[in-house]
Parts: C-alpha cells; structure tokens; sequence
C-alpha cells in the first residue's frame, strides 16, 4: 500500500483521469496534509466539497488542514458541517475537540472528547487529547482525573503489541553499553 511521498503522484494522476471524484481529491488531501502542504491539502478538501456538499469526511478533514494553518474558526466550523451530516463521526468530534482546545474553549473540548469516546471508545488520540485537556481544567476532582487516566492506561495496555522487529544483532561476544541523561546535564 502506497503512502506519503510515494502515493502522492498516483493520487495527482487520479484526480486527473476522474476529475469528478471527491474520494481522489479526499485522498489527495489527506497526503498532501501528512506531507505538510496544508494549503494545498485544503484545496483539495474544498474540491471535494464542490463535487460532493455532503462528503462528512471532507468537511472534517478540511477542519483539521484548517487547524494545522491555524484558521480556528474555520477548522470549527468545518467540524461542525461534518457532525451535521454525520453525528457518529468519532474523528471530527476530536478535531472539533481539538480545535476548540486550541482556541481555549475547555469545557467545550471536553464535551467533544466525551462524544468521540462515547462512539468509539478505543480512540487512544481523543482519549490523550482528553487527558491533556483535563490539566488546564482547575475544577476537576483528583479522583476524575485519576480514573481517566487509568482508563487510559488500561487502553492503552490492550493495544500493545510487543515488537518482533529488532534491528540489533544479538553477539554474546559483545558487551552490553549502557547511558543514561540526567534532566540537569549541562
């Protein structure tokens, strides 16, 4: 499966040869914006829109390329657009989330994470998000705080899966060197 700089070409000669499909300029988006061209991910989003209005996923995904340019209003607006068409859209309820943090609306940040969780509740990057979140938030008890990171915690522990790819060469014949920084190494 192609990805990133590789997919990047085969996507631009997509959106040619179907120049009415909003999947190709979706996806065009979405590696332009994993690239870091969010301006140009942006525009693709919008061609997206102009061929599909109700495409929940490019509206949602034009919020986060929105974000990323540091357009917040536009980034929530556009999340919103995307919740109106699809309500059980886990993922624009934490761009929306993310968003709404950005411009300092906590509670409302909150209440996005909440509903991205309640719809898909193995989303570790909301979940995280939430976390976060919680530490500007002065009013929560030590004990909400504590039972949210644990659901976390125990989220994170059943996605974990050990690695088999080790790139070292085991040599007993080699001996085993061990650092370590310290935070006041000057």
């Amino acid at each position: 499966r192609m990805q990133g700089k590789e997919a990047l070409p085969a996507l631009q000669m997509a959106t040619k040869l179907l120049p009415d499909d909003a999947e190709a300029y979706n996806n065009l988006g979405n590696v332009l914006r994993d690239l870091g061209q969010y301006d140009d991910a942006a525009a693709s989003y919008r061609r997206a829109l102009e061929i599909k209005p109700d495409y929940a996923e490019a509206y949602g995904n034009l919020g986060a390329a929105l974000q990323d340019l540091g357009q917040l209003d536009g980034a929530v607006a556009n999340c919103r657009r995307a919740l109106e068409i699809k309500p059980d859209f886990a993922e624009a309820h934490s761009s929306l989330g993310n968003a709404l943090q950005a411009l300092g609306h906590l509670d409302g940040a909150v209440a996005a994470y909440h509903q991205a969780l309640a719809i898909k509740p193995d989303y570790t990057a909301a979940h995280s998000d939430l976390l976060f979140v919680h530490n500007y938030l002065s009013d929560q008890p030590a004990a909400v705080l504590l039972a949210e990171a644990q659901r976390f915690g125990d989220l994170v522990a059943r996605q974990a899966r050990p690695s088999r790819d080790w790139h070292n060469v085991p040599d007993s014949n080699q001996c085993l060197r061990v650092g370590m920084v310290s935070g006041d190494l000057r």
